[in-house]
């Protein structure tokens, strides 16, 4: 007869071995998103993969008199989770890749609306003093259709770049969507703020953007705003300069409002 340490044994190595397609497919949620859903595999992984580390401990202890069968059941349970390791490791990374993506522009490589908002929400949680900057490429329109949307995106791409280089660690430049631009400065008053907008904005214009066509003049107009009691919300702090933008633009481009 069996024992019943060995009947566990064979249980557990059922559960773990030919059970684990049965994990995957019907008892891990569905989350919306994809980086979610790929959290919620990788968890399940590690779960398992514990499951089998102390299957293969239990099976140690009783080694003092033991089989060459259990011996096999061992070396097969140890593969098993050596093979479950690097599945959880290339989980990891999947995770890892999508939750990247869904923060990164994939064009210019600085962070989407999606994570701007997130970390302006997260400063607008504290009391720190923050300004904001909203920049536009002027006549960007023309530019795609006299060049190209190729060559759009290679200005907007040098436009970031020359952005980067002027900007601290701590500040945050995204692309909100299309030719516009946000850059957040945590623990910058109005001035301070003005004085970076003026400086990006000369970057920006002093010589033209090298293309694959050739050089490309390029402006900006931007608008600041300041952090206030009339700007309780990241919403409302970016309306103010979005209007503060469009005076710069109304005004004649190229300019700091």
């Amino acid at each position: 007869g069996c024992s019943p340490n060995g009947r566990r044994r064979d249980v557990l190595a059922s559960s773990l071995l030919i059970g684990w397609n049965d994990a995957m497919a019907n008892r891990l949620p569905m989350p919306a998103s994809h980086s979610d859903q790929l959290a919620a595999v990788t968890l399940e992984a590690r779960n398992q993969l514990t499951s089998i580390q102390g299957y293969v401990e239990m099976v140690e202890e009783e080694l003092a008199g033991t089989s060459p069968q259990v011996l096999a059941d061992l070396a097969s349970i140890r593969a098993a989770g050596d093979r479950l390791t690097e599945l959880v490791a290339s989980l990891e990374e999947e995770v890892a890749n999508a939750r990247n993506l869904a923060s990164v522009d994939p064009l210019t490589g600085i962070a989407n609306r999606r994570a701007f908002f997130a970390r302006a929400e997260s400063l607008f949680a504290t009391d720190e003093a923050a300004c904001l900057i909203l920049l536009d490429v002027d006549k960007f329109k023309h530019i795609n259709d006299h060049y190209g949307h190729i060559v759009g995106d290679e200005v907007l791409r040098a436009v970031v770049e020359r952005f980067q280089r002027a900007v601290r660690d701590r500040d945050m430049l995204a692309r909100l969507a299309g030719d516009e631009f946000v850059l957040l400065l945590p623990g910058a008053d109005y001035d301070v703020a003005m004085a970076v907008a003026s400086r990006l904005r000369q970057k920006v214009t002093r010589e033209p953007v090298h293309t694959s066509v050739g050089l490309v003049p390029v402006t900006v107009s931007m608008g600041v705003a300041e952090r206030n009691d009339e700007t309780p919300k990241i919403n409302d702090l970016v309306e103010r300069a979005d209007i503060a933008m469009y005076n710069a633009k109304r005004t004649g481009r190229n300019r700091v409002a």
